[in-house]
């Protein structure tokens, strides 16, 4: 082993014990080292920095949901209030058909009745023209 490599073994396993023991020792490898790491202060003042950005971007999304959601809301009611205007509308169709069916029915009826007369009107106005035709006289 190389001298070198021989005090980098000396140096770690020491080092521990000297940082401990020895305050200024300690003070000298920070101020060394310093520029590598960042200080506890600086992590801590990041980190709660980090932190109040992450709530408040928290909040704004909450509020973009609640937003949404009062959309939402306001949109499916307002499906609703169409549907049931449009469900009445189709009630009162229905309605408005059941009733010309029943007219158109009605119809049907009275114009059966009336062809029904007038085809007895005509057999009876027929039956006493052939009478008339072969000299007999019809008399009601």
């Amino acid at each position: 082993m190389t001298t070198l490599e021989s005090l980098k073994e000396t140096v770690k396993r020491e080092l521990p014990r000297w940082l401990e023991s020895d305050p200024a020792f300690r003070e000298a490898i920070r101020s060394l080292t310093a520029n590598l790491y960042s200080r506890r202060d600086e992590t801590n003042d990041w980190f709660h920095q980090t932190l109040e950005e992450m709530r408040r971007e928290r909040e704004r999304q909450d509020a973009l949901w609640r937003k949404n959601d009062e959309r939402l809301e306001r949109e499916r009611q307002e499906a609703e209030r169409k549907w049931e205007e449009q469900n009445r509308k189709w009630e009162a169709n229905q309605a408005e058909l059941k009733g010309l069916h029943e007219e158109s029915l009605a119809l049907g009826k009275r114009i059966d009745r009336s062809i029904g007369a007038l085809g007895a009107h005509q057999g009876a106005a027929a039956s006493s023209s052939r009478l008339r035709t072969h000299g007999h006289q019809y008399a009601p």
